[in-house]
């Protein structure tokens, strides 16, 4: 009798292990975002004196809870259910601001992705979303003048009678654009490929073409062409969102109800 109850009890001390294993990582992010909620001097001002110790409590309470309860789903593996499929991103501390307070920009290309961003008086860029798996579709910022990092990758495929191929455009050295923001200004982020040439090897940026003819698939052989060029990054004021082709304000809409559901 007394090895089972001593089985029991190591198992009941193994299933805590594991649970708290799973869920730490996302436990350690929550009470992070509430500590640095409490001390946000921008929303609170001199009452961070008593948000700041009181949310340290709550943050430390959650911690312990959220260590072995997925409350949210978001742990190292599961992500929050209520976030929306399209990102967004504000450069800024506190919660988002109305629109004619800040500049909008929104790339056209799902291959374009904001990497980093550096305001003018910022030691070194900052990765442009709030979590590892974002891709966010457009970012604001302050006014302000802005260094924007962006990286390119686009991939086709095609099967014909006679061929099978990929196409892959990526930039191996990144792009970086300067970007003055003006309040309530709306803007569109574009790319433009200068002229290919043959590439030596797999050095150099630009396009990667891979064609694999239809007599030699079944052999696994294939053939490489590279083309190397150089690209370039624009950014434009546009009169309004409804230039853009997604309805981009509706985005911002559920994120700003999803951040303010989780506060």
């Amino acid at each position: 009798m007394r090895c089972r109850g001593l089985a029991r009890v190591l198992l009941t001390l193994l299933l805590c292990a594991v649970l708290g294993g799973c869920y730490l990582p996302s436990a350690l992010r929550r009470s992070q975002r509430i500590v640095a909620g409490g001390f946000d001097w921008s929303e609170h001002g001199a009452w961070v004196a008593a948000t700041g110790p009181a949310m340290t409590v709550v943050a430390a309470g959650d911690l312990l809870v959220h260590a072995f309860v997925p409350l949210h789903y978001d742990g190292y593996f599961l992500l929050d259910r209520r976030e929306p499929r399209h990102k967004w991103f504000w450069a800024y501390r506190g919660p988002m601001l109305p629109l004619d307070q800040v500049a909008v920009l929104c790339k056209t290309k799902d291959s374009l992705h904001i990497a980093g961003i550096q305001g003018r008086f910022d030691f070194e860029p900052r990765e442009a979303r709030h979590e590892a798996w974002h891709f966010p579709e457009c970012i604001e910022v302050v006014p302000g003048t802005y260094y924007l990092t962006v990286e390119y990758y686009s991939r086709r495929h095609y099967d014909t009678n006679s061929q099978l191929g990929t196409f892959t455009t990526e930039s191996t050295t990144p792009a970086v654009v300067e970007w003055d923001a003006r309040a309530g200004v709306v803007y569109r982020m574009d790319s433009r490929l200068g002229a290919l040439s043959p590439g030596p090897g797999t050095q150099g940026s630009g396009s990667t073409i891979r064609e694999i003819p239809q007599s030699k698939r079944k052999l696994g052989t294939s053939r490489f062409a590279l083309d190397v060029g150089t690209w370039y990054v624009i950014v434009t004021p546009i009169a309004s969102f409804s230039e853009l082709e997604q309805p981009v304000l509706e985005y911002r809409a559920a994120w700003q109800r999803y951040e303010f559901e989780r506060r």
